[in-house]
């Protein structure tokens, strides 16, 4: 009897050294397989294209090819001054102004054609003389009464046409671009030269981005009007969002000749063109140019910052970007790409900043969410990852690799359960190898809680699904070695041996030197009593990595489950430099302190001395 409570307080000692022992293990560094990344501890989780891929950014966003509210204005403006001097100088027709107050008589008494004739001709000059006072309403009530009268009223047609511009204009600017539509419409019917009418439509369907329709009223008004050259600018930008570059440059090319090369909005958008070219150092200088003309354009910095960036200019991107929120810290993609350019140069923390402010302004763009997400997680942050991934998932879907990083940082908080359903939904979107292996690697994690809490049926049942799913990684590709790894490792658990050291062999031919793979496999041969093959991989282990204390523990106790006592006392000495707790419970088994009858039992109990998770 007391011998039994011997050994089990001896079992004991040892399983709690060995718990800190894990503890004070380091996690074990990143490792490559080809170009992905695999984390974790014996079980490896696999990124597909790295731990660290590099974000993307919201470049060449159709906001960012228009001109803003202000730019629209400007433009209006100075077109509606080209027209005024352009009706100046090629008048449509004769005008000739009547006194409104002597039309009701003459009116009155037309009876015949000829009287009408001469009353239409009266209130056409009524007309004028409303139009001229911008009393707009009475103005196009008198031109349409003119053409009642006299259906060939030439003058009053081409009045009523402008007068309904007028009407357009006013309209336009007291209520909205969209209702001012019907008045413009009706003014190029009836008249078909109203180059007025038709830039006017041309600068509504571009705010409404009724691109088409825009570009046909642009390139009518300037058919008929080239002296129009405001029109340029515009027209360069719409064929600049629709890809046809040569059309845009041709129209950017002619607005800078016209408008001066120190127009600072054409500037910018010539900045574009050549951005979209990959013409970089022309776009630099066409975006100074724009910042020089106008100190605050926010939009000009934007740029600049991403022209920049893709020189690989970190210092002068960052800076540009940073001046763009400066000016307008409301400027959603600038805030997402300064996000964008710190954490692709592993300054996460001021990546976190930038996107927490893009998403103050915009809280429903899932990229800027994920994109956070992934921040937190490069800094350990996994509990504020998990939340970011999970707002992220609100607004994008089918995204495999969201889901697959999410079941990750789940697994690195032991929320196992829900690791293997973030995983089990990259897996219905991506049925492949890398998926099945990290659905695998969470299904032996989770079943490792299970086991701690004694409840082996479901771990059992755990690590039955992770071998089904590591199983289908190696059909879909024979060569991927994490997941023989993982498999070989779940098969152990599973009391497979035979078919863990074919797993873990097959990973240990796919990648040499792997010393986690070769650990695993000598603990599959220790676990079929085969102390020989086992001594060979541990020794292996060591040689490569000669601070892998692991695996001079596990060599030092196969050693002495097969007699070698010298060796094992040689592997106790390493140990005893490189970890004074394994070489501690190193001891204990190996010495006279554990009644021989009982020995086996207590190494039995001992867990298998694996890198921690």
């Amino acid at each position: 009897m007391n011998n039994k409570k011997q050994w089990r307080k001896i079992a004991l000692t040892i399983f709690v050294l060995w718990t800190l022992a894990l503890q004070s293990i380091p996690a074990r560094a990143q490792e490559i397989v080809g170009s992905e990344d695999i984390s974790g501890g014996s079980s490896v989780f696999v990124f597909r294209q790295g731990k660290k891929t590099p974000q993307t950014k919201s470049a060449f966003r159709n906001s960012s090819i228009k001109r803003n509210a202000v730019a629209r204005n400007d433009s209006r403006r100075k077109v509606k001054a080209q027209i005024v001097a352009v009706n100046k100088n090629k008048p449509q027709r004769t005008k000739v102004k009547v006194d409104p107050n002597t039309v009701a008589k003459t009116t009155q008494q037309a009876k015949t054609a000829a009287q009408k004739e001469k009353a239409s001709t009266v209130l056409t000059g009524a007309a004028e003389t409303y139009l001229e006072r911008k009393q707009t309403d009475l103005a196009i009530q008198y031109f349409r009464d003119a053409i009642a009268l006299n259906p060939k009223n030439e003058n009053a047609r081409l009045g009523l046409s402008e007068a309904l511009t007028a009407k357009g204009d006013e309209t336009a600017d007291r209520l909205s671009p969209q209702s001012a539509i019907v008045f413009y419409e009706e003014a190029v019917k009836l008249n078909d030269k109203n180059s007025a009418a038709f830039a006017s439509l041309g600068e509504i369907y571009d705010d409404l981005n009724q691109n088409e329709k825009a570009i046909a009223n642009y390139e009518k008004a300037l058919q008929l009007s080239p002296e129009l050259s405001e029109l340029h600018a515009p027209l360069g930008i719409l064929y600049l969002q629709k890809g046809e570059v040569a059309l845009a440059e041709n129209y950017l090319t002619k607005a800078t000749a016209s408008n001066g090369a120190n127009d600072p909005e054409t500037q910018y958008f010539k900045g574009l063109l050549y951005y979209k070219q990959n013409k970089n150092q022309e776009a630099l200088a066409a975006f100074s140019s724009a910042i020089k003309a106008k100190p605050d354009y926010a939009e000009a910095y934007y740029y600049q910052g991403e022209t920049y960036d893709r020189l690989d200019k970190d210092k002068e991107a960052i800076a540009a970007y940073k001046e763009a929120v400066r000016i307008n810290p409301k400027f959603t993609e600038a805030w997402f790409d300064l996000g964008v350019a710190y954490y692709n140069r592993n300054r996460y923390e001021d990546a976190i900043t930038a996107y927490k402010e893009s998403l103050k302004l915009k809280s429903d763009n899932g990229e800027a969410h994920l994109n956070l997400a992934n921040a937190f997680r490069q800094l350990d942050r996994y509990a504020e990852a998990n939340v970011e991934y999970a707002a992220a998932a609100q607004h994008i879907k089918g995204d495999a690799d969201m889901y697959s990083e999410w079941g990750f940082c789940l697994g690195k908080e032991r929320k196992w359960n829900n690791a293997v359903a973030r995983l089990d939904t990259a897996v219905a979107m991506r049925p492949d190898p890398v998926d099945y292996t990290n659905l695998g690697w969470a299904y032996y994690n989770a079943a490792q809680d299970d086991l701690r809490a004694k409840r082996e049926p479901e771990a059992k049942a755990k690590l039955g699904k992770g071998r089904d799913a590591l199983q289908k990684a190696t059909v879909l590709n024979p060569k991927f070695d994490a997941a023989f790894l993982n498999l070989g490792i779940t098969l152990t658990d599973l009391g497979d041996y035979n078919g863990a050291v074919q797993a873990l062999t097959r990973a240990t031919d796919l990648r040499k030197n792997w010393v986690s793979a070769i650990n695993e496999l000598g603990l599959a041969y220790r676990q079929l009593k085969d102390f020989d093959n086992a001594v060979k991989q541990f020794k292996k282990a060591t040689e490569i990595d000669k601070k892998f204390a692991p695996g001079f523990y596990n060599l030092g106790e196969s050693e002495y489950r097969r007699g070698n006592m010298k060796e094992a006392k040689k592997a106790q000495e390493k140990l005893k430099k490189l970890h004074p707790n394994l070489a501690t419970q190193l001891d204990i088994v190996i010495s006279g302190a554990v009644l021989t009858e009982t020995k086996n039992q207590i190494q039995n109990r001992i867990p298998k001395p694996k890198l921690p998770f």
